[in-house]
């Protein structure tokens, strides 16, 4: 019945183009593609399953069809058809009664309607080309319209000239309060904010596009994949809609890939095993985009055997990665990290897909370099999830202005909880070389001073109370020590040379605040690599 429903909607579709009602276009060249997709995935399982029917059936409810019949569906009630000569009739250019002759002589030779019309000189040349115009704008009901391409060059241009406007405005606003300027002018001030946030927000919009766009791309590479290793798999994807930077999409590409790959090499058991272990013969993996707060959340999940800690220990001593003493004193949380070294892998060979320590090691580079990261969870014989956490835009962000010592630092304002006010007597330390901690809501909270990392003077408080900033990441809180808190504000995102900040791993970029000043903008996971 799957196979039924899911290769009949194909024709469906297939018949409408075929009887000239539809425009093929390239989304619904992808579609078409998607449904052979989910047939092979289909007809995989039964061969997965040695023809089994009620191993199919469980296997069946996983791959699921209904999103995509019922896309179908809404495409074949919505799309909207005339001919040619019906369009022509209704505009009044030819009469019904010579439309019916003419449809008549249509049917004795094998011309179209429009070709008779012309010949006879019952309607004039352009006005049946302006029909055509019109039926295709009709058939074509799903084809995206109205869009011009630009180079990605010319947008990362003009992106570049919107974050300086919105530095230049902010100084001119700055300089114009400093001045005892009318009720007039104030509101003009303000006006030329809102227009210049509705400009950022539409340019930046213009640099988004769908996820989808490389999430198709890896069904491919999932299905290539499982076919080399002989494995069944059933990639579902979830929040193709999701929209991101240009730029990020570009180079998140690589690092899903290789996730994909490494789940159903070293995830996915062979349908054998899984029969063994009482698992559905067909593995999943599950790939999804969402919107997380002012980022985007990309989830790699498998049902496959999970990581096993020991394994990864063992093979990192063998490699000279991790002392032997220090093994047993890592966190499962580290263990993991380990995965990402270059040169890591924990294949007993080397193949096609894994064996040469490259494939993780690329993800968390192509990563760091969009200031995004990835974290891992897994549970030894359920399964693995990655869950990779990026930045929406790179260009413009909601940042936390703060000074310390003689210097301006902008930290990520979606990381952060709440603010708080130290006092010294809160302080407590467990020993006397361990880091001071508070306790906070239930929590016992590490004290970091931003000071050390950004190795300016320190000034003990005279009221003996500090200022702080609470940070949540990676499901652990950090409590950062800072001078003076500035506020909230939109941060234009400057690069910033490699050879500055070659021994600043902690700073993803620069930025010019309305008052020509300059500030650095901390990367949360680099600040917390420093202090170890």
């Amino acid at each position: 019945k799957n196979i039924e429903e899911t290769a009949h909607a194909v024709e469906d579709l297939l018949a409408i183009v075929r009887d000239g009602k539809l425009i093929l276009n390239k989304d619904l060249i992808d579609l078409i593609f998607h449904g052979m997709e989910l047939l092979k995935n289909l007809l995989d399982t039964m061969l997965a399953n040695d023809y089994q029917k009620t191993a199919m059936e469980a296997s069946f409810k996983i791959i699921n069809i209904y999103p995509y019949i019922r896309l179908f569906k809404k495409i074949k009630e919505q799309y909207s058809y005339k001919k040619i000569g019906e369009i022509l009739a209704e505009e009044g250019k030819i009469q019904p009664e010579v439309l019916q002759k003419v449809l008549q002589k249509q049917r004795e030779t094998d011309k179209k309607v429009g070709e008779i019309l012309i010949e006879e000189k019952i309607a004039k040349p352009e006005d049946v080309v302006e029909a055509l115009k019109k039926q295709n704008s009709l058939a074509n009901r799903i084809k995206k319209s109205g869009i011009v391409k630009v180079s990605n060059e010319k947008l990362n241009t003009l992106i570049d000239i919107v974050g300086e406007l919105v530095i230049n405005q902010s100084m001119v606003k700055q300089e114009l309060l400093n001045l005892q300027v009318s009720e007039t002018t104030e509101r003009s001030i303000t006006q030329l904010e809102s227009i210049t946030t509705t400009i950022k927000n539409l340019v930046l919009s213009m640099g988004m596009v769908p996820i989808a766009e490389i999430f198709n791309k890896l069904r491919v590479v999932a299905r290539n994949t499982a076919e080399e290793l002989g494995k069944s798999v059933y990639l579902e994807l979830r929040g193709e809609e999701t929209e991101l930077d240009r730029n990020v999409i570009e180079t998140i590409y690589e690092p899903l890939m290789h996730l994909i790959r490494n789940s159903i090499d070293h995830g996915i058991e062979h349908a054998e095993d899984r029969d063994r272990l009482g698992k559905n013969r067909l593995g999943r993996i599950l790939l999804s985009a969402e919107h997380k707060g002012s980022g985007i959340e990309i989830v790699v999940q498998d049902d496959g055997k999970g990581i096993d800690t020991e394994l990864v220990l063992k093979k990192a001593v063998e490699k000279g990665l991790v002392k032997r003493d220090e093994a047993g004193k890592l966190s499962q949380k580290d263990v993991y990290n380990l995965l990402f070294l270059p040169g890591f892998s924990t294949a007993k060979q080397v193949t096609s897909v894994s064996g040469r320590g490259v494939g993780l090691d690329v993800v968390k580079k192509n990563l760091d370099s969009i200031h995004g990261r990835v974290e891992v969870s897994s549970e030894v014989g359920k399964g693995t999830r990655f869950t990779i956490k990026l930045p929406l835009t790179l260009a413009i962000i909601e940042g936390f202005v703060t000074r310390v010592g003689d210097n301006k630092y902008v930290f990520p304002f979606s990381s952060i909880e709440e603010i708080k006010v130290i006092q010294q007597d809160e302080l407590f330390r467990n020993d006397e070389e361990s880091e001071a901690m508070i306790f906070h809501r239930g929590l016992h909270i590490p004290v970091l001073y931003a000071h050390r990392v950004f190795r300016e003077t320190w000034q003990e408080p005279e009221n003996r109370t500090m200022l702080s900033l609470l940070f949540s990441l990676d499901q652990s809180h950090y409590c950062v020590v800072v001078d003076e808190l500035n506020g909230k504000q939109e941060i234009v995102v400057k690069s910033m040379s490699q050879t500055i900040l070659q021994d600043c791993s902690f700073f993803s970029g620069g930025t010019i605040f309305g008052d020509g000043s300059i500030g650095f903008v901390v990367d949360m996971q680099g600040f917390l690599e420093a202090l170890k």
